[in-house]
């Protein structure tokens, strides 16, 4: 066999076959780095950040951070990985509407040499989660994400808006178990955020509602009305700041660190509050929901002061 059929069949473009060994060697690195790059402020990064906060909590060693930091990016990096491209896998026709850079949508990677890096990430998955103590909760994310995109739970906005609840909890805990056994105020900051998720993550699909209509999902802008949806988003996310507030920022309510920490959340809810129902283009909500993400990553930047 020769060396273009040999990258034919791992799925890499025809051309990548011309290219040098460093040139193959930087393919897959990019190719990664296309599938994962905008789900990083989802998964990734706040979970790293629940790994610094535990840490911080019991005061461990350097070395020991170092340990955990290193065991969990790798752990969530195929995290992500697997989801991304079961995801993209099996939803090609609808990024070609609403998002067209996707690997799949451009031709950078073949169905099948997409298929075969999932099967492959997913074993390395479950290997990395076994090492690290946490292959429960690898298996958790791996039937999340089968739920998710394969049986189609993605296509109802419940079924999609409880599996994000429950990768929130397959991310964090992990996460904190990789530095220290979970805690009572550890479980309250975990299901506080995946109930938060559950309820606020339609704020992703507004930007969405015209590709979504086309593939005939139910999201809940399509269910309830974009109008509605809007309106509760809103509501929800003024909540969401006195929730955080009084569930997980109270109790250490004297040190100025967690008082700024809690007005930089209050400030980013009540931003938000006011995109989803004042500005309401896609790319409008697209920024709207990024600053969702920032929010979600501030709350776990301030579990590393309070906890």
């Amino acid at each position: 066999m020769d060396s273009n059929s040999l990258v034919g069949a791992a799925g890499l473009p025809q051309a990548e076959a011309r290219r040098s060994g460093l040139g193959l060697l930087l393919f897959e690195p990019r190719l990664i780095w296309n599938f994962i790059r905008y789900d990083l402020s989802t998964t990734l990064v706040p979970n790293l950040l629940f790994l610094l906060a535990a840490w911080q909590s019991v005061d461990s060693s350097v070395l020991q951070l170092a340990s955990a930091l290193s065991r969990g990016a790798a752990y969530f990096l195929l995290y992500v990985l697997t989801f991304c491209l079961s995801n993209q896998l099996n939803g090609i026709e609808e990024d070609r509407i609403n998002k067209p850079d996707r690997p799949l949508v451009r031709g950078d990677v073949s169905v099948a040499g997409a298929q075969a890096r999932l099967w492959g990430y997913s074993l390395l998955f479950c290997v990395v989660g076994l090492a690290s103590g946490a292959l429960g909760w690898a298996l958790v994310w791996i039937t999340v994400t089968y739920l998710h995109n394969v049986v189609g739970m993605a296509r109802h906005w419940f079924g999609k808006d409880l599996c994000m609840g429950v990768g929130i909890v397959a991310g964090l805990v992990p996460a904190w178990e990789l530095v220290t056994p979970m805690t009572p105020t550890a479980w309250t900051w975990v299901l506080t955020l995946a109930i938060s998720v559950f309820v606020l993550a339609p704020t992703q699909d507004l930007r969405d509602i015209e590709g979504d209509k086309l593939s005939r999902r139910r999201t809940l802008p399509i269910a309830l009305g974009e109008r509605a949806t809007r309106i509760f988003l809103s509501v929800g996310f003024v909540v969401l700041a006195f929730t955080t507030h009084y569930l997980l920022m109270d109790s250490a309510w004297e040190r100025w660190s967690v008082r700024v920490c809690d007005a930089l959340l209050f400030l980013l809810c009540g931003t938000i509050a006011l995109r989803v129902v004042m500005w309401r283009t896609p790319r409008a909500d697209h920024q709207t929901y990024m600053y969702f993400t920032a929010w979600y990553c501030m709350v776990l930047v301030s579990a590393c002061v309070v906890l």
